[in-house]
């Protein structure tokens, strides 16, 4: 259950960018969790209610979540849902990872079987939890927040959102998740933020996952005036074979995040309108809705 997978991940951890673990109450039908209290808009809603971002904001933000996965990776914990909308941003730009309830403990193995998350799997076709607040651009975690009934399998109907974006290859291919699938997570927030768009056209589902098991990504499709360095970090992050992907230690010490190097002698001084990241938060609103819709429709069914 993701409620008990998140208080077994988060019961260890203290990390200036994760949401921390401040107690947890165990009654005969509920797990309470309470949380650091992260008040705040979520990543992309932080950057779209700007006029303008640079590449450098961008860094900044990114230099924050490798940092979270390199500690969880270090402690043997893969995240599994490292998108924009499990990232807080706080005062003074302090991003803040949230939302461990489908987190994998890796332990000795180096590759996680694909057994062992059947259900985030299954999700991707169809609709997940909502355990943190996402009503509108401006999200906050409530102190309260991570409460299940001890032997509720499934979320509350009435709580769903769509399934996660633009998985990584190796999940879709049952070939089990590294500590590179969060990696390719990261990539793809990378890339939004850089594009306004996902990496693989999102025309259709099937498209979608043939787009992404043959590494369809076109770069082109990223803002005019990205550095060499942008365009190298998503080069390698969203890698198809996860074993060419850079670990996040690897991903830190980059030329472009470090400001070192060859691939940073002429750094991006553009910035970014943000007419196309609202735009493309509109739309995937509108999906939400209607993913939200046909859900409540089949639950009267």
């Amino acid at each position: 259950m993701a409620v008990l997978r998140e208080y077994e991940a988060l019961k260890g951890l203290r990390h200036p960018h994760l949401a921390q673990l401040q107690a947890a109450y165990l009654s005969p039908r509920h797990l309470v969790l309470i949380l650091e209290l992260c008040s705040g808009p979520e990543l992309l809603p932080c950057l779209a209610e700007r006029a303008s971002y640079s590449e450098s904001e961008v860094k900044d933000y990114l230099w924050q979540m490798l940092s979270a996965a390199q500690y969880l990776h270090a402690q043997g914990i893969l995240h599994l849902d490292l998108r924009s909308e499990n990232m807080i941003v706080t005062e003074y730009n302090l991003l803040k990872v949230v939302d461990l309830g489908n987190s994998q403990s890796l332990a000795q193995e180096k590759v996680l079987p694909a057994e062992r998350f059947k259900d985030y799997v299954e999700t991707m076709g169809t609709l997940q939890g909502l355990t943190w607040g996402r009503g509108g651009p401006e999200a906050s975690t409530s102190p309260s927040l991570a409460t299940c009934p001890l032997h509720c399998r499934h979320p509350a109907p009435h709580l769903c959102v769509p399934p996660r974006p633009q998985p990584a290859p190796e999940l879709l291919e049952g070939q089990g998740a590294v500590p590179q699938t969060d990696i390719w997570a990261i990539g793809v927030t990378t890339f939004i933020m850089l594009s306004g768009e996902y990496p693989v056209s999102s025309e259709g589902t099937r498209d979608v996952q043939k787009g992404l098991r043959k590494g369809l990504i076109l770069l082109s499709r990223c803002y005019a005036g990205l550095s060499g360095g942008a365009v190298a970090f998503l080069q390698s992050t969203l890698c198809t074979n996860p074993w060419g992907r850079p670990c996040a230690s690897s991903c830190l010490q980059c030329p472009w995040l470090t400001e070192e190097g060859p691939a940073c002698s002429q750094p991006s001084v553009v910035t970014f309108p943000t007419a196309r990241l609202r735009a493309f938060m509109q739309e995937r609103e509108k999906r939400r809705a209607l993913l939200y819709k046909k859900h409540n429709l089949a639950q009267v069914r």
